[in-house]
């Protein structure tokens, strides 16, 4: 089976089609059915119109803070490569300090 965003397709059977018509047939729904039930699991409320439902979802507080974390210790790396890179002129130079 392939997915993607936009559709779905079945090399075994051969049939396609988008991520209600797929709920639809995983459990024998009616696409009204199933539009419902996808709506109701990813807390999408039907009565939100397709601009509120595409507005950006806060970042999540996790991600936040292992990327602060990233950044830091990216440039602790950083620091660390200078000063071996420094003690490396020094020693070839024989101005060890």
């Amino acid at each position: 089976m392939k997915l993607n965003e936009r559709y779905f397709y079945c090399f075994g059977c051969g049939v396609t089609g988008n991520v209600i018509d797929l709920m639809a047939r995983l459990f024998g729904l009616s696409s009204y059915e199933a539009a419902q039930r996808l709506a109701q699991d990813f807390g999408i409320g039907l009565d939100k119109t397709p601009a509120a439902i595409a507005l950006p979802k806060p970042e999540c507080p996790l991600l936040k803070a292992y990327r602060q974390e990233e950044v830091r210790c990216l440039r602790v790396l950083c620091d660390y490569l200078y000063l071996l890179e420094k003690w490396k002129r020094s020693y070839a130079t024989g101005q060890i300090r």
